[in-house]
């Protein structure tokens, strides 16, 4: 039985946690990879869409997991259509990735709640320090227990809304780069570090000479504890049986006389 994805949810400075729909189309080849937010109206959501739908690609792809081109559109689940065009700003960025990134994966992950601006470099940049505590009351709200946060790492998370969530079995975790975040959050368990290039024939023979100094290295070494002190020895017996013996002289003995 294959278990359901769980929801991936934007948090909002007003305190409300929504979650993030994402749908995917398939594109040409020759076509780049873009994202679209669902209502235009919100400039901010509209750069987070297309940066989340790039990065994701390339974050996958620098890791060798297939995935063709793709258009991927944004949407979030609230309850009046209008209400979109109230909303603004980049934080959603990163909920927009882990989204997408489920949704082409589709691994199964524990809920996800997150806020952060992806910025050109695929960085996550931090949000308002104003604002974050309302979107984390937003997500302890949200979320049960084994449910993650994804927050850019240099907001600080206050201490009493750590206990508070901590309490509930909610997961606190910083992130500072899309790369980082699909792997901590578990939407992406295939998600491992950038292989090594192969070596080149000269980088094998290179490496080999030096395995070879080492094993010769070592058994010279041994050599020597073997066979070098052991041989002093008798060395130092023969120069002490060379040596010439005094003769035993007989003195008379007067006392017979």
């Amino acid at each position: 039985m294959i278990k359901a994805r769980k929801a991936v949810y934007c948090l909002f400075d007003t305190g409300e946690a929504v979650k993030v729909n994402v749908d995917v189309y398939d594109n040409d080849s020759s076509d780049p990879v873009r994202g679209f937010f669902q209502m235009n109206g919100s400039g901010g959501f509209a750069i987070a869409a297309e940066r989340a739908a790039g990065k994701v690609y390339t974050a996958l792809k620098a890791n060798n997991l297939s995935v063709g081109r793709y258009s991927a559109m944004f949407d979030l689940s609230m309850e009046e259509e209008t209400e979109l065009l109230n909303i603004g700003g980049q934080s959603g960025g990163l909920s927009f990735a882990l989204a997408l990134a489920s949704e082409l994966t589709g691994t199964e992950h524990p809920e996800v709640a997150a806020t952060g601006i992806i910025e050109a470099d695929g960085t996550i940049s931090l949000v308002k320090e104003d604002d974050f505590k309302a979107k984390l009351d937003g997500a302890c709200r949200v979320l049960s227990n084994g449910g993650l946060i994804l927050y850019p790492e240099k907001n600080q998370v206050p201490g009493d809304t750590r206990l508070r969530l901590v309490e509930k079995g909610i997961g606190i975790i910083p992130v500072n780069s899309i790369a980082q975040a699909l792997r901590l959050s578990g939407i992406s368990p295939m998600f491992f570090p950038k292989r090594k290039a192969p070596f080149t024939p000269f980088q094998k023979k290179k490496r080999y000479a030096w395995i070879l100094s080492v094993a010769l290295l070592a058994m010279i070494l041994l050599w020597g504890l073997l066979y070098i002190q052991p041989s002093s020895k008798p060395e130092i017996k023969s120069m002490q049986s060379n040596l010439p013996s005094a003769p035993l002289k007989l003195l008379p003995n007067k006392g017979f006389e």
